[in-house]
């Protein structure tokens, strides 16, 4: 029996939100609609209004309480797509005459760097920091990262039938991905057709592979269906990333001081520097050290593709 106008007008927002995520089954990876999910319960204080009631008021308190929370521009934007997805819908089924969060604006900030504006390691400062580590699985996967930029997901889900070393290329064709938790990690197409690519490596790079596939190939079981990073199983992506923070910290005087006595009052721009473990560089401001106190005006350095 079909609804009537009346009883759609009475659908709540949490009841839209069900039928979106119902919908994106149909085109959207697992690892997407987690995060709609997860970017959508933002909105919970309006999970139980209907949502032809709901009004660019109330959605401007949503994106300013995001804001508040200091979540960056890049997350904000995630999630007002994602609201809209839903308003969109409801448009699209009648439930609803306008879209109220047209009448929204987005947040800007002219001092927070565009997401896509990446500050990457110089190969000397690459070097600096490979130089501290020791086991050949992490120089490798490392050096992998660096030298191709790949993302950690598709640096892990590497088997050695994606790799030719004779001609020197690397087929992306799958990812690791999170799904539920960090513990249920699975293997899936990369996120866009333009992820699934062939990309040519350098000789280093080559070399680095060559040292890394005869002492894998040594040991038992070994195929071309093995992990280059795990062997039988994927290397866990928390894994990575902690030791990514361990060699980080151990480093050298090249990123940068861990000690305030190493530090001046100034630090030139373009320069780096590593504070409690993370690595900063200076962009066109600068650092005054008061009262033993970091006065920062500085953006987080992207060193390796993490995410």
């Amino acid at each position: 029996m079909l609804k009537t106008q009346e009883e759609n007008n009475q659908k709540t927002l949490k009841e839209v939100i069900d039928e979106v995520i119902l919908d994106c089954q149909y085109y959207m990876k697992e690892t997407s609609i987690k995060t709609t999910k997860q970017a959508l319960q933002h909105a919970k204080s309006l999970f139980d209004k209907p949502i032809v009631s709901i009004t660019p008021q109330d959605l401007r308190q949503i994106i300013l309480s995001l804001e508040r929370k200091n979540l960056s521009i890049g997350t904000i934007d995630k999630i007002y797509y994602k609201l809209n997805l839903v308003f969109k819908y409801a448009l699209e089924n009648e439930y609803i005459q306008t879209n109220p969060l047209r009448k929204v604006r987005r947040i800007k900030k002219p001092d927070e760097l565009e997401e896509n504006n990446y500050n990457i390691w110089k190969l000397s400062e690459f070097q600096e920091f490979i130089y501290n580590v020791k086991e050949p699985l992490y120089y490798t996967l490392f050096s992998l990262l660096y030298y191709t930029g790949m993302q950690r997901g598709e640096a892990l889900s590497l088997q050695w039938k994606h790799i030719d070393l004779n001609k020197g290329t690397i087929d992306i064709k799958q990812t690791l991905s999170n799904i539920h938790s960090v513990k249920e990690e699975v293997l899936t197409p990369p996120k866009t057709k333009n992820s699934t690519r062939l990309i040519c490596i350098p000789q280093i790079l080559i070399n680095i592979l060559k040292k890394w596939y005869q002492t894998e190939s040594q040991k038992i079981g070994f195929s071309q269906e093995s992990y280059v990073f795990g062997f039988i199983y994927p290397l866990a992506r928390n894994t990575v990333h902690n030791q990514f923070r361990k060699h980080l910290i151990i480093g050298s005087k090249g990123y940068g001081y861990t000690y305030t006595s190493c530090l001046s009052g100034k630090i030139e721009i373009g320069a780096t520097v590593m504070l409690d473990g993370k690595v900063y560089y200076n962009e066109e401001k600068r650092v005054d050290i008061r009262n033993g106190k970091y006065m920062l005006e500085l953006k987080t350095l992207l060193i390796i593709h993490m995410d």
